[in-house]
């Protein structure tokens, strides 16, 4: 679990650092590879590189992806009034909620979105029965995404699968305790993805 969390970190750092943010953080947009080992023959070395690593994991699905970085200025703009982008399990309560209220977005909060959907992340890799987040609050609701806004309209975050709770508080605390940095619903108090890796 911890591997998969950092390769995500990792990944969202990357962008972040070239001014790119991915806007569709989802667990359907990570890879998850063993081919960085799957070559070597000796027993022994393929033996250590299993143990260190077993998996890797890489982001994907590009699709609303925003940059401020001058090749691609001219492409897409640094700003933008479409902050509802993604997929709405995943989404920051500043997307969910746009059209209650007209915002325009830069690339450092658009930043903060990117943050969120990770926590949302986190939550479903430390909840993995349940189909995605807000599901258990949502699942005998007519209209899903009208429920799942006045979950966050009342600061309510997705209720986690019981069958966990040993584990949420053992093995996975770290993740959770991460989870809920990311998952603040202000978004200046979330932190940078930098600090999160820290």
């Amino acid at each position: 679990m911890p591997v998969i969390a950092k390769d995500i970190a990792n990944g969202l750092n990357y962008l972040h650092h070239k001014g790119i943010v991915h806007r569709d953080i989802k667990t359907a947009s990570v890879l998850v590879s063993n081919q960085h080992y799957n070559a070597i023959e000796d027993k022994d070395k393929l033996f250590i590189e299993f143990n260190k690593k077993p998996i890797t994991c890489k982001l994907s699905d590009f699709g609303e992806s925003r940059s401020c970085e001058v090749q691609t200025r001219t492409l897409v703009c640094t700003k933008t009034a479409n902050v509802d982008r993604g997929t709405p399990a995943y989404m920051a309560p500043e997307t969910i909620l746009s059209s209650d209220v007209n915002m325009e977005a830069g690339i450092e909060d658009l930043k903060k979105i990117d943050v969120w959907a990770y926590g949302m992340v986190l939550f479903k890799i430390c909840n993995p029965h349940i189909r995605y987040p807000y599901y258990l609050d949502v699942k005998n609701s007519k209209d899903n995404l009208k429920a799942m806004r006045t979950f966050i309209k009342e600061g309510r975050r997705p209720t986690s699968d019981s069958k966990y709770e040993c584990l949420h508080s053992k093995e996975w605390k770290l993740l959770l305790e991460l989870y809920n940095t990311c998952t603040t619903f202000k978004a200046i108090e979330r932190p940078s993805i930098q600090e999160i890796r820290k």
